[in-house]
């Protein structure tokens, strides 16, 4: 769209102004038709150009309308299925015998990576990826016959960063954080799938 100096209002400088991404800036027909009538308005003091009040609309509901996307994205996916050994979780392909799930994400949990065993039980570093991810709960599931310990030293860990623990039998913690999930709530959890 042409300004009044001879210049056009790209997806790049028209994102810029309206500080949304600029895929959001080349989807909406409704901001390209608005650029074909918007103009440049230069502020002689500062040499800076501003966009007109017009857009301030526009940037409020594509501002909407992403962090809606964004909370679709981040929220805590819910797990489909416990079974001695393998665990399955909604919209992921894989199974997993003990798992790491986040707002947004999934992954197995290989206790290889920090050392754990069913004694001393979960370490802090097993918990940081998923505190990391700005969870308000954690659930840690302990196993069916709940032989996987957890140190006080670890639950003093999680508390110390503000985020609630529980700490239960895996079918009880499924169960937990899949209502947790369901109210929309931040929450993260590790599971153990077998003793």
């Amino acid at each position: 769209m042409p300004s009044p100096s001879g210049r056009y209002l790209s997806p790049t400088v028209l994102s810029d102004k309206l500080q949304v991404p600029k895929r959001v800036v080349r989807r909406c027909r409704h901001i390209r038709a608005l650029c074909l009538r918007a103009s440049y308005s230069k502020c002689s003091d500062s040499h800076s150009t501003y966009l007109k009040p017009e857009f301030e609309s526009i940037k409020k509901v594509t501002g909407e309308r992403e962090r809606e996307r964004e909370r679709a994205v981040m929220s805590s996916p819910e797990i489909q299925s416990l079974s001695w050994g393998h665990m399955k979780v909604k919209g992921c392909s894989s199974s997993y015998k003990d798992c790491k799930v986040w707002p947004g994400g999934s992954r197995e949990w290989d206790w290889r990576e920090t050392g754990t065993d069913h004694y001393p039980g979960v370490q802090p570093a097993d918990l940081e990826e998923i505190l990391r991810k700005g969870v308000q709960t954690l659930v840690i599931g302990r196993g069916m016959s709940e032989a996987l310990q957890v140190p006080p030293s670890t639950v003093e860990h999680v508390k110390k960063q503000g985020v609630e623990i529980k700490v239960l039998q895996t079918e009880k913690a499924v169960k937990e954080y899949n209502n947790l999930a369901g109210q929309g709530a931040k929450v993260g959890g590790v599971f153990h799938s077998t003793c």
